[in-house]
């Protein structure tokens, strides 16, 4: 991936180009949204979605060098569907049922043209470097909730979360701020968030192996 240095078995990311996401300065509603509608930088996502069998999943995210505090979304993390490299001369845009999470601490569920229309989420504010973010997914969480994908924050369970999601979703990570540094974890090592093993662990029950991601 042009302009990102890979290190730890492709889990540890450093991104070296240029910072890409910018302050719109127009104010007015949806100004950080805004700067999503052609996403620049580095977009890094698994080679495999979750397995379609899985009852659930789980990674987690650690923000080791972020500009934190800042109230532009440098880095965006979360759940894609098939991620596919636009032809030449076609602009790129988050897809449809992409839930995602940005270090302002703001985040929501792509659904149709209108973002008024979006489900959303807001954390207290915005992530800082040491924080560890996780990303998950439960295929039926009751009866009623099912295809749920939750955030988790230094190992606590985020109460907001979106439903009826996809069930092909790939993790990923777009960065667009130079010298950010992020650590991986899609289970090798032990997760912040406890119950987050119990959910990755059930993706390699149903594969019958461990999966790379």
């Amino acid at each position: 991936i042009k302009s990102c240095s890979f290190s730890h078995h492709f889990t540890s990311v450093v991104y070296q180009g240029a910072t890409t996401c910018t302050s719109s300065g127009g104010g007015g509603g949806g100004s950080e949204e805004d700067t999503q509608d052609k996403p620049k930088g580095a977009f890094i996502v698994t080679n495999s979605p979750i397995p379609p069998q899985a009852p659930s999943f789980y990674w987690e995210l650690e923000l080791t060098s972020l500009d934190s505090g800042s109230n532009i979304p440098h880095l965006t993390f979360g759940y894609c569907s098939d991620p596919k490299k636009p032809l030449e001369g076609e602009s790129w845009s988050y897809l449809e049922g992409t839930c995602l999470l940005r270090s302002t601490g703001r985040g929501c569920q792509v659904h149709g043209e209108d973002r008024m229309q979006w489900n959303k989420i807001n954390l207290e504010g915005p992530l800082k470097t040491g924080d560890i973010i996780g990303c998950g997914w439960i295929k039926e969480e009751t009866p009623e909730i099912k295809n749920v994908v939750y955030f988790t924050l230094n190992g606590v369970r985020i109460e907001q979360q979106f439903k009826d999601t996809p069930t092909d979703m790939y993790p990923f990570v777009h960065v667009q701020k130079k010298g950010m540094r992020l650590k991986l974890n899609f289970g090798d090592r032990p997760f912040s968030y406890p119950e987050g093993h119990t959910h990755r662990d059930a993706a390699d029950v149903v594969e019958g192996e461990t999966s790379e991601y």
